[in-house]
C-alpha cells in the first residue's frame, strides 16, 4: 500500500513528537529530546510546502505570516551583528522557533482534518496521559524539588516547572473535552479522571498563572456544556481582548502592585513567592523598550527573559511583528464572524485561547517550550473542523 504525503501525516508525525518530547523530559533524556525537537525543523518546513501547493488558503493569513517572517528575521539578524554583548548567529534559534510556532499556526487554521487523523491524535493523547500518571508514580521522589522555604513543587524534571504546567493543561484541556465528547461511558469516566488527575498536577507544579487559567477554563466549560442557548462564535471585541490580553494583563498587574501590598483573599496562593515576582523583569524589559519602542532589541530579549509573550515578542522583534502577531491571533479566533461547527469545536477554541492566555506570565509558546506549540496548534486544527 503506497503512502500518500498529505499534511495531515506530516501533522500526526508532529503532534507524535510533542508527545515524545515532553515523555522524554520525565525521563531525562535530554540528548534525545534535542534530536526530536531538530526534526521539527524539516517537518514544518515540508508541511508549509504541501499545503502552499496543494491547499486553498486566505491570502490575508498568509501575507501576515510572511511579514512576521521576514521583519521577525531581520530585526533579529540586525540587531546580532550590531550587538556588543557577545550574542551570535546561534542565537537566532529564538528566531526559528517564533517562526515556526507562527507558520504551523497559519497551516493548522487553513487545513481540513480528517476523522482517522481526529481518531489518531484522540488515541495519543490519551495513552500518553496514562503514561504521564504511570510516570509520576514510578519517579515520584525525582519529579518533585524543594525551595529554599522548605515547599515542594512538581516539576516532572522540566526546565521550568512552568513549562511541566502547561504541558498538564494541556493534557487536561484534551482529556475533559474528550470526557464530553466520548460516546461510551467507561471512556468518558476514564478521560475525566485523567483530566482530574492533569489539572491536580498542576496545582503541585505551584504555578498560580496555570491555575488561574485551570480556574477560568473549568467555568467557561460548564457555561458552554449546560448554558442552553450559546451563540458559537467569539466576537470581535472577544477576540480582540483575547489577542491583547498579556499585554492588558502586565499593565493591570503594575497597578496592582501600585495600588496594594497583597489582597488577603488571594493569599492561599502566597506560598513562598510574592506577588511582585515579574515586577522586576517587567520593568527591566519596559526599560529596553523605552530605548527602542519600534524595534525592541532582540539582543537584550537574548539575555533577559521577559516572562509575557507579548512583551517578549516586542522586545525581541520589535512594535510592528507585534502588532501583526496580536491581528494574527485576532483572526484565529475570531473565524471570520462564523460560527463553530458545534459546542466541542467552541471549546477547543477556547483551550487555544487559554493558551495565550499563559503569556500573561509566561513567554515560552512563542519563544521556545519545545513541542508544545504543536499540541496548541492542534486545538485550533480541531476547532475548525466539520469532523470534531
Amino acid at each position: 500500500m503506497k503512502l500518500r504525503i498529505t499534511p495531515l501525516l506530516f501533522i500526526r508525525c508532529l503532534f507524535l513528537l510533542s508527545i515524545c518530547i515532553c515523555i522524554f523530559n520525565i525521563l531525562e533524556l535530554q540528548i534525545i529530546i534535542s534530536l526530536l525537537y531538530a526534526l521539527m525543523f524539516p517537518l514544518v518546513i515540508g508541511l508549509t510546502i504541501i499545503v502552499l501547493s496543494t491547499t486553498s488558503y486566505r491570502i490575508i493569513d498568509l501575507l501576515i505570516v510572511v511579514s512576521i517572517s521576514a521583519l521577525a528575521l531581520l530585526n533579529s539578524m540586525i540587531d546580532i551583528l550590531l550587538a556588543d554583548n557577545g550574542c551570535s548567529l546561534f542565537d537566532l534559534k529564538k528566531t526559528f522557533i517564533f517562526i515556526m510556532t507562527i507558520v504551523f499556526l497559519f497551516i493548522v487554521n487553513q487545513v481540513q482534518v480528517d476523522k482517522k487523523t481526529i481518531k489518531f491524535i484522540e488515541k495519543a493523547v490519551v495513552l500518553s496521559s496514562f503514561l504521564i500518571v504511570a510516570l509520576y508514580f514510578l519517579k515520584y521522589d525525582e519529579i518533585y524539588l524543594q525551595t529554599n522555604v522548605g515547599v515542594n513543587f512538581l516539576y516532572f524534571n522540566f526546565s521550568n516547572p512552568n513549562f511541566a504546567s502547561m504541558y498538564l493543561l494541556i493534557y487536561g484541556i484534551y482529556n475533559l473535552i474528550f470526557a464530553w465528547k466520548f460516546e461510551k461511558i467507561a471512556y468518558k469516566f476514564i478521560c475525566f479522571c485523567l483530566a482530574v488527575f492533569m489539572f491536580f498536577a498542576v496545582l503541585k507544579t505551584l504555578s498560580r498563572n496555570t491555575l488561574i487559567i485551570i480556574i477560568f477554563y473549568l467555568v467557561m466549560y460548564c457555561l458552554i456544556r449546560f448554558k442552553k442557548k450559546l451563540s458559537l462564535t467569539y466576537s470581535r471585541i472577544v477576540s480582540f481582548v483575547v489577542s491583547v490580553w498579556p499585554l492588558i494583563f502586565a499593565f493591570f498587574y503594575f497597578a496592582f502592585i501600585q495600588l496594594s501590598e497583597k489582597i488577603a483573599f488571594l493569599s492561599i496562593f502566597d506560598l513562598e513567592k510574592g506577588f511582585d515576582t515579574r515586577i522586576e523583569v517587567w520593568s527591566n524589559t519596559l526599560e529596553a523598550l523605552y530605548k527602542s519602542p519600534v524595534f525592541g532589541d532582540f539582543s537584550f530579549a537574548i539575555i533577559r527573559q521577559s516572562h509575557n509573550s507579548h512583551l517578549d515578542i516586542w522586545l525581541s522583534y520589535g512594535f510592528i511583528v507585534l502588532f501583526l502577531t496580536c491581528l494574527f491571533i485576532f483572526l484565529i479566533v475570531h473565524n471570520g464572524g462564523k460560527k463553530y461547527k458545534n459546542r466541542i469545536a467552541y471549546l477547543y477554541m477556547l483551550g487555544f485561547i487559554c493558551c495565550i492566555f499563559i503569556g500573561m506570565a509566561e513567554a515560552a509558546l512563542f519563544s521556545g517550550c519545545q513541542g508544545f506549540f504543536v499540541m496548541v496548534g492542534v486545538l485550533v486544527l480541531f476547532s475548525k473542523s466539520e469532523n470534531t
